[in-house]
This record gives structure tokens, sequence and C-alpha cells, in this order.
């Protein structure tokens, strides 16, 4: 049953993909971003073309655990967590349908445990999409994990429905 489940949640996901791209054929082509980690003293910000890219992952967000061995979402640097409403909000107003992730990163084996960890807590689901919503304007959540021993399909199966409850997307 669990994998028939990804299978369909993978499926649906490139189809949802392929629906966007048909949508964008016969306009602008589709063009993606990570913004990441920059604070108000960076001058590239006011040059950036929002208005050219129809895809945003704000970068980065992990999982971490706390003293009650619960998982909560951080920014991984805290400029971002100052400056995202504002970045959102510069975003949209160069281009008010482009969709904004909020994207982790797990690339060692130190962030994969804390992933591993929040993929098993069943408080995880609401606190991601509390976290999100925290920021006015976010699409999703972007699972952008690089290291071969988190557990990938057990997060899927743990958030996709309760971000889908709360109109919210997956990216991958």
């Amino acid at each position: 049953m669990f994998k028939k489940f990804i299978f369909l949640f993978i499926v649906l996901s490139v189809q949802h993909f392929y629906i966007q791209l048909e949508a964008k054929k016969n306009t602008d082509p589709i063009m993606g971003a990570y913004v990441s980690e920059f604070d108000n003293s960076q001058p590239n910000l006011a040059y950036a073309p929002f208005d050219k890219v129809n895809f945003y992952w704000l970068a980065f967000a992990n999982p971490v655990i706390d003293e009650n061995n619960h998982a909560h979402m951080e920014w991984q640097t805290p400029p971002f967590a100052d400056n995202g409403p504002e970045i959102i909000k510069l975003v949209h107003s160069k281009n008010p349908t482009a969709p904004i992730f909020i994207s982790n990163l797990v690339y060692t084996s130190g962030p994969c445990t804390a992933f591993n960890q929040a993929a098993e807590d069943p408080l995880f689901p609401e606190t991601l999409v509390n976290f999100l919503k925290q920021y006015s304007g976010v699409s999703g959540y972007d699972l952008d994990v690089e290291y071969p021993d988190c557990h990938v399909a057990k997060m899927i199966a743990s958030i996709a429905p309760v971000l889908h409850a709360n109109h919210l997307q997956l990216s991958l």
C-alpha cells in the first residue's frame, strides 16, 4: 500500500508539473531560481530579474529536533528569517503568479538525522504547515535531499497529505 501511495504521489506530481508546462507553453519560458541566504547588504537583490523567473525556491530551512524530541523548522541562516517577508513581497510585486517554495537542504549525515526524526514525528507535518504559513505568499515546501540515508519516502508520506489539505504544494 505504501509503495502504491508513493508511486501515485510521484505520478500526480509529474502530471501537475506537465500541466503547468502546457499552460506556459505558448507564453513565457519556465525558469526557476534559488534565492538563498542573503541580507539587505547585498545589492544584487535590487537587480534580480524577478519578473522573468517563474518558480522560486527560498533556501534553506531545515527540520531541527528540540529537547522533547519533536521536530520544528529553522532557517539555516538568520538573515532570511529577518528579510523573508520582504523578499516574498518583492518577488510577487514583479511576478504575482510565481510559486514560491521554502526549501530544505540535506547533504550530510547531521541534517539527515534530524530529517529522519522529523519524518517519524507525528507532530511535524502541522509544525511544517505553521512554519510555511508565517510567510504570506508561500506556495509550499521543497525537499532538496542529496544524502542517501535520508528517509525521503517516509517524509513524503508524512507531510504530503497535510500540505495538500492546507492548500500547500510539495516540490521534489
